[in-house]
């Protein structure tokens, strides 16, 4: 289990960390994946901070995802999966079941998320805000293409907020067929 705080920009790869921490106006790349996290996930972006990555799941086992200050973070869940190590398909972030944390996403107008964000234990949290139109990417807010799922959801800051549903970039459970005799 790693211990990510950078300092510096990088890479990092799918795979298990106690936390993951991102300040100082760095930028880090998350390479297509499963990340599993035992700790905070912090990106702290009061020197313009950035994070990417295409096709990333977050799993939170324990603590909280911060994006905060002027950070950028531009994350999509994967859109089709082979093997549990390529993540879920349409989840983004996805707190344990008993993780009572927190997902918050308060950035700049370069932020986007695409995916499910999951955090549905009874005491858990997910708030987004930030200025400006949240129902467009190009003015001033944070874009969010995400579905939201979780004990409670906050709006903060000045912004108006719509959702947009698009059934192609979120987590959904597969029909079942069982025939009995």
């Amino acid at each position: 289990m790693s211990n990510l705080s950078t300092s510096g920009d990088g890479t990092i790869n799918p795979g298990i960390y106690s936390s993951i921490k991102v300040t100082g106006g760095e930028q880090l790349t998350m390479n297509p994946g499963l990340y599993c996290l035992d700790g905070d996930f912090e990106i702290n972006g009061n020197n313009s901070s950035f994070v990417k990555g295409n096709g990333v799941t977050i799993y939170m086992r324990s603590g909280n995802f911060t994006s905060n200050g002027n950070a950028a973070v531009q994350i999509s869940a994967p859109n089709f999966v082979v093997n549990d190590e390529d993540g879920i398909a349409g989840m983004l972030i996805y707190l344990a079941t008993d993780n009572a944390g927190e997902v918050s996403l308060k950035g700049n107008s370069d932020s986007h998320y695409s995916g499910t964000i999951y955090a549905a234990h009874e005491d858990s949290r997910v708030e987004v805000g930030g200025t400006g139109d949240l129902t467009s990417c190009f003015n001033g807010a944070p874009c969010f293409g995400t579905q939201l799922i979780a004990g409670t959801v906050k709006i903060s800051g000045t912004a108006t907020l719509d959702v947009d549903f698009n059934s192609n970039q979120v987590y959904f459970l597969p029909a079942r067929l069982t025939l009995e005799r």
